[in-house]
């Protein structure tokens, strides 16, 4: 037991030696803000990223996504307010301005709630859509996010400029810097 954590110790110092990140700050020109039909549903919204060439034919470890927005459950009667529910998916085409479901890649996808709040950091793991993305430079369609399906109650606004002067959101890339 004792030489298999060894092994493993050292399995993780030898991944943290070649350890490297990536990151990237997306602009307002690479959002996009769509209404619902439904005001009460509040806004939704696409993000368009590059896949950054020094990590193309590296092994991803993980991929983080950080923005702020404000967010606002709805009532539910006089003494409940939901909880909002935000998604994120990659896209499979480009985007033609209606929500779409069978435009999202439900396997490069994150569902959660988010807590309601006034510029609320959110950060979420877009592992899969970056893979995606860097694998095929041609299915990189950018990210839809934003409570997209029915039964999504709440409003989520992204903020601009709270990561710096017309920036919209951080993408944090950790990747192995060996030449593979």
């Amino acid at each position: 037991m004792k030489k298999l954590i060894t092994i493993i110790m050292l399995a993780c110092l030898v991944s943290a030696a070649h350890g490297a990140k990536h990151v990237t700050y997306l602009s307002t020109a690479d959002l996009s803000t769509y209404s619902h039909l439904s005001a009460a549903r509040g806004s939704y919204y696409t993000l368009e990223f590059s896949a950054p060439q020094e990590v193309t034919g590296k092994e991803i470890y993980g991929a983080f996504l950080e923005f702020y927005a404000d967010v606002e459950g709805v009532a539910r009667d006089t003494s409940s307010v939901s909880v909002p529910v935000l998604e994120v998916y990659a896209l499979k085409s480009a985007f033609n301005g209606s929500i779409n479901p069978s435009q999202f890649d439900r396997s490069a996808g994150v569902v959660v709630n988010v807590k309601p709040g006034t510029s609320e950091r959110i950060v979420l793991d877009v592992t899969a859509a970056v893979v995606r993305a860097i694998k095929d430079p041609t299915k990189n369609h950018g990210l839809i996010l934003g409570g997209l399906e029915g039964y999504r109650d709440g409003s989520i606004t992204v903020k601009s400029s709270v990561l710096g002067s017309g920036q919209v959101a951080k993408l944090t890339i950790h990747y192995d810097n060996r030449v593979h």
